[in-house]
């Protein structure tokens, strides 16, 4: 998978630093809070993406036990990306307590979720603490750069 990121080069490859899980890609800002997650997840049971999408969202803010927002949600036109059918994003706020602290810091988070029926798979990207002039337009920018450059990387 490919996806181009404004100021890539100032990520780092978090897997190069402690262990990452097989269907996690994570990156981390040198000197921000910033971080990328990419993960591949089996497709959920339902038939708006926009709901998949929330529903991957609660899903990993009950893992984090953050409390959440969302601002803004929407599709997001995934004609020129081979291999996905559908793609929504959004926008939230949270808070949540990082690295087993107990003090909840507050975050935004933008999410977008692609879906990859052939696989019965959601790619799900989430981009924690963007820079402040980052808006969804912009990600879903990024987002449409998104390419599945080997489909063998998902389960059969």
């Amino acid at each position: 998978m490919t996806l181009v990121f404004p100021d890539e080069n100032n990520l780092v490859d978090v897997s190069n630093l402690r262990q990452v899980p097989d269907h996690q890609e994570v990156f981390a800002h040198k000197t921000t809070n910033l971080s990328l997650i990419v993960e591949i997840l089996d497709g959920v049971d339902k038939k708006e993406c926009q709901d998949a999408l929330v529903y991957h969202f609660a899903d990993v803010s009950d893992i984090n036990e953050a409390k959440v927002q969302v601002t803004d949600k929407r599709t997001v036109n995934v004609d020129d990306i081979e291999h996905v059918a559908d793609a929504a994003i959004l926008s939230a706020s949270q808070a949540a307590a990082k690295f087993n602290e107990k003090q909840a810091e507050n975050a935004t988070v933008l999410m977008a979720l692609l879906r990859v029926p052939s696989k019965t798979a959601d790619v799900l990207i989430t981009l924690n603490n963007p820079p402040s002039d980052t808006t969804l337009e912009k990600f879903e920018a990024t987002i449409k750069t998104f390419k599945i450059a080997d489909m063998s990387i998902f389960a059969d």
